[in-house]
Protein backbone atom coordinates (compact mmCIF):
# COMPACT_ATOMS: atom_id res chain seq x y z
CA UNK A 1 0.00 0.00 0.00
CA UNK A 2 2.75 2.22 0.50
CA UNK A 3 3.35 2.13 -3.29
CA UNK A 4 -0.22 3.07 -4.17
CA UNK A 5 0.03 6.41 -6.71
CA UNK A 6 -4.00 6.75 -7.04
CA UNK A 7 -6.70 6.83 -3.99
CA UNK A 8 -10.00 8.08 -4.25
CA UNK A 9 -11.78 7.69 -0.38
CA UNK A 10 -15.11 8.90 -0.06
CA UNK A 11 -16.25 8.17 2.83
CA UNK A 12 -18.78 11.59 3.39
CA UNK A 13 -21.57 11.40 5.94
CA UNK A 14 -19.91 8.81 8.26
CA UNK A 15 -19.61 11.04 11.78
CA UNK A 16 -15.77 9.69 11.80
CA UNK A 17 -15.47 13.27 13.95
CA UNK A 18 -11.83 14.02 14.91
CA UNK A 19 -10.68 10.73 16.01
CA UNK A 20 -11.10 9.24 12.45
CA UNK A 21 -10.08 12.16 11.05
CA UNK A 22 -6.42 11.76 12.83
CA UNK A 23 -6.17 8.06 11.79
CA UNK A 24 -6.61 9.37 7.93
CA UNK A 25 -3.99 11.31 8.56
CA UNK A 26 -1.38 8.59 9.95
CA UNK A 27 -2.40 6.82 6.76
CA UNK A 28 -1.65 9.97 3.81
CA UNK A 29 1.29 10.33 5.94
CA UNK A 30 2.26 6.39 4.79
CA UNK A 31 1.43 7.42 1.23
CA UNK A 32 4.36 9.17 -0.25
CA UNK A 33 4.14 8.30 -4.26
CA UNK A 34 0.44 9.22 -4.00
CA UNK A 35 0.34 11.50 -7.60
CA UNK A 36 -3.66 11.33 -7.23
CA UNK A 37 -6.05 11.92 -4.76
CA UNK A 38 -9.74 12.34 -4.63
CA UNK A 39 -10.63 12.52 -0.75
CA UNK A 40 -14.50 13.29 0.27
CA UNK A 41 -15.11 13.67 3.83
CA UNK A 42 -18.01 15.81 4.07
CA UNK A 43 -20.29 15.66 7.15
CA UNK A 44 -18.39 14.04 9.27
CA UNK A 45 -18.33 16.02 12.05
CA UNK A 46 -14.18 17.18 11.40
CA UNK A 47 -13.18 20.36 13.58
CA UNK A 48 -10.83 22.71 12.38
CA UNK A 49 -7.79 21.17 14.03
CA UNK A 50 -8.19 17.82 12.83
CA UNK A 51 -8.74 19.82 8.68
CA UNK A 52 -5.61 21.97 9.52
CA UNK A 53 -3.39 18.47 9.96
CA UNK A 54 -4.86 16.78 7.48
CA UNK A 55 -3.62 19.74 5.33
CA UNK A 56 -0.14 19.98 6.60
CA UNK A 57 -0.21 15.75 6.24
CA UNK A 58 -1.34 16.51 2.35
CA UNK A 59 0.96 18.88 2.30
CA UNK A 60 3.90 16.83 2.64
CA UNK A 61 3.02 14.43 -0.59
CA UNK A 62 5.54 16.11 -2.90
CA UNK A 63 4.58 13.70 -5.83
CA UNK A 64 0.98 14.94 -5.71
CA UNK A 65 -0.20 16.18 -9.05
CA UNK A 66 -4.10 15.94 -8.53
CA UNK A 67 -6.08 16.91 -5.81
CA UNK A 68 -10.02 16.58 -5.51
CA UNK A 69 -10.71 17.59 -1.71
CA UNK A 70 -14.31 17.92 -0.25
CA UNK A 71 -14.37 18.94 3.18
CA UNK A 72 -18.09 20.33 3.25
CA UNK A 73 -20.22 20.92 6.04
CA UNK A 74 -17.77 19.90 8.84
Amino acid sequence: MLNLNNLNLDIRENKIGDDGAAKIVEGVLKLLNLTILNLNIGKNEIGDGQAAKLSEAISKLLKLNTLMLDFGRN
